[in-house]
């Protein structure tokens, strides 16, 4: 193996192993269950399971050993880490990988080693479980058998820690989504603007109380209920024909419709329509909003039947010539009797022109002047 692929196989051990989140984390009865078996399998005072970070070996668990990690240069398993081998050493001394290392030669003058690797389903060594004693010997077969059984049995562990964390998260976002959907459905409830949720089949989901009492109604009246409960066939049909058309095209549409309330009368109410995002359940499909315009409307319309009736009167005093301006001196009114007396037609003098530009007889002038000055 070069330099080059050893690096890049480093990195992906590494990788594997930062994907488990094991590292320095808190003891843990499964793993701390597994080293005490590992002990009684080999009747052996000292026993670890280790995960070999890039400049460390952090114990997660451990048997008669102080400390919880040393230099990655003191680690035992530096050997087998390369090849991935089980290493049992019967007595440290006579082996020349390990004769001079800190831990022989030094506390706590190991004699006996078994190192068993950790591997993961790609088959990177993210640890060992490691065996010491301060005395020479030998394992059985079945000792052996045993602990190759047990070193198995570790990763599964992790892949099993990791896939409940996993479970644990997705519960606790499912929960905070969950939470915050509730707020949301609080917050709209209490909006003074109408809201609703409607299915692809157009029937409502959620109502808010603004909503439903402009209609006349309370929202669990109008749960599971279709929109067209709230229109008439005439405006049933538009929305069916012009309006949704242009909501699927181009996922809203706003613009003013006419209702009823329960007693059936008319409403008028300012519509937005927008199609949720597709990750949304199909119960909630569609948001609708909508603000009650009518008292609006019923007033512009009383201004524009008012605005009608005083023109037919202005237009049939046929004699009299009447002219009104806006403050800045601008004429807003020319009836058919000016037009009569000045020669214009109405459309050529309304906000263009002002008093001043006529030539008019110096005692209408004095007296239009004098009108303008009282109620200007």
């Amino acid at each position: 193996m070069t330099p080059a692929s050893r690096t890049q196989a480093e990195q992906q051990r590494l990788d594997a192993l930062r994907r488990y989140g094991i590292l320095d984390t808190e003891p843990e009865q499964a793993f701390d269950d597994l080293v005490q078996l590992a002990t009684h399998i080999c009747d052996v005072p000292m026993a670890y399971i280790s995960f070999l970070d890039q400049d460390r070996e952090w114990l997660k668990a451990k048997v008669g050993l102080p400390e919880s990690q040393w230099p990655r240069s003191r680690s035992l398993c530096a050997h087998p880490i390369r090849h991935q081998p089980t290493a049992i050493v019967t007595n440290t001394l006579s082996d020349h990988r390990y004769s001079n290392h800190p831990l022989v030669i030094g506390s706590p003058f190991i004699r006996f080693y078994a190192c068993l690797p950790l591997l993961t389903e790609e088959g990177h060594m993210v640890g060992s479980l490691g065996l010491l004693a301060q005395h020479p010997r030998h394992l059985t077969a079945k000792q052996e058998q045993a602990l190759t059984a047990l070193a198995r049995q570790i990763p599964d562990q992790l892949e099993l820690r990791q896939r409940t964390r996993q479970l644990t998260q997705s519960a606790l976002g499912l929960h905070q989504a969950e939470a915050m959907h509730e707020r949301l459905m609080l917050a709209l409830g209490y909006g003074t603007e109408g809201i609703a949720l409607l299915t692809k089949e157009g029937r409502f989901t959620f109502v808010n109380a603004a909503f439903a009492s402009m209609h006349g109604y309370r929202p669990i009246d109008l749960i599971g209920q279709s929109w067209t409960k709230l229109y008439t066939p005439e405006w049933i049909t538009k929305l069916e024909t012009h309006f949704f058309p242009i909501l699927k095209k181009q996922g809203q549409w706003h613009g003013d419709l006419v209702g009823q309330t329960q007693f059936g009368q008319a409403i008028w109410t300012e519509t937005s329509l927008g199609i949720l995002p597709e990750r949304h359940h199909d119960e909630q499909w569609l948001i609708w909003t909508a603000s009650n315009i009518t008292p609006q409307k019923s007033a512009l319309e009383e201004i524009t039947e008012t605005r009608a009736r005083l023109q037919t009167v202005l237009d049939a005093a046929t004699e009299i010539g009447i002219i009104a301006t806006d403050p800045q001196g601008l004429i807003t009114l020319f009836n058919f009797g000016a037009e009569r007396m000045l020669g214009y037609r109405c459309e050529e003098v309304i906000g263009q022109c002002s008093l001043t530009h006529f030539h008019l007889p110096a005692e209408i002038d004095s007296r239009g002047r004098q009108l303008s000055e009282r109620f200007g």
